[in-house]
């Protein structure tokens, strides 16, 4: 795949991942009575983890002639800054939630709420910086081994605690990134397209199904969604729509922190108007972070 061009498959998978995420917090225009008819929503949150690891080794060959501690540093602030301003208003945001309700219905509240999955993602970060120093020669048996091992922590020891979750999905997607790209793939976009076709379609059903077992989370975080992002490395295709839409993804998942506290304030209680604020609140974050782009360049 060329990676100087963002693949619209994957940005459109993003987009639906953040929706998943929105609708599983009630935040949706469309919801079933309050009750969330999809499954637990923080498994698409191990499809954004999984999607970092896929280019986490793109990126920290940018940095790895530095130490673990300043690379590490360059890279996180350059993570942070991609994010934009819809970052440090959803961290706001979940800040004042955290003040106003430091408890919630589910026990101690999280000071990063919505947001919780930033810290642990760049402490998998850190961890596999860490494995890349000390063992670059060996790093597909070593993240194998460390993979295997996080995934059955994450699924069979303590599924509800999600400090695991990076250590797991970033591992996976390092491996695919490493998978050398199927001859038979090559040069075949119809194919891969029409593939990653199918396997969004299986994510969308195994998400409606109802959630008996962890059977679903293991296909999809063990099995399809890596299986997508590796169809993804065979070809590059450019909709300039799917592509806005990618990068409105994590507006749409920060602005929730900010209309969660107005909603559980019973200030805004109704479903389309939340969902059509969060819309409107990601547009306006892109906006803002065009704009100092542009003065940026100017400068």
């Amino acid at each position: 795949m060329n990676t100087t061009t963002k693949n619209s498959m994957i940005e459109l998978m993003r987009l639906l991942a953040a929706l998943w995420v929105v609708y599983y917090h009630n935040m949706f225009f469309i919801f079933n009575n309050g009750i969330s008819v999809f499954n637990d929503g923080k498994i698409s949150v191990d499809f954004f983890f999984i999607l970092s690891g896929l280019f986490f080794i793109k990126s920290y060959n940018n940095y790895k002639d530095q130490s673990l501690i300043n690379g590490f540093w360059a890279f996180s602030v350059k993570r942070i800054k991609a994010m934009g301003v819809a970052l440090p208003l959803g961290l706001l945001f979940s800040t004042i939630y955290f003040i106003i309700f430091p408890t919630n219905n589910f026990g101690t509240n999280f000071i990063f709420g919505y947001l919780w999955y930033i810290p642990t993602m760049f402490l998998g970060f850190l961890f596999y910086f860490l494995v890349l120093k000390i063992k670059n020669k060996n790093l597909k048996v070593a993240t194998i081994i460390l993979t295997v091992i996080s995934c059955y922590i994450l699924f069979f020891v303590c599924n509800e605690v999600r400090i695991f979750s990076p250590f797991a999905s970033i591992g996976l997607g390092i491996l695919v990134s490493l998978t050398p790209n199927v001859k038979v793939l090559e040069n075949k976009k119809a194919i891969s397209i029409i593939l990653s076709v199918v396997v969004i379609a299986l994510c969308v059903y195994l998400a409606y199904l109802p959630k008996t077992t962890y059977l679903i989370d293991i296909i999809l975080i063990l099995v399809l969604f890596p299986a997508f992002l590796y169809l993804c490395k065979h070809y590059s295709i450019n909709v300039p729509a799917f592509n806005y839409l990618g990068k409105l993804s994590f507006g749409l998942y920060a602005m929730q922190c900010v209309i969660r506290v107005f909603r559980d304030c019973n200030i805004l209680t109704n479903n389309i108007v939340n969902f059509v604020l969060i819309v409107v609140l990601a547009n306006a974050c892109l906006l803002v972070d065009f704009l100092i782009k542009q003065k940026r360049k100017v400068n």
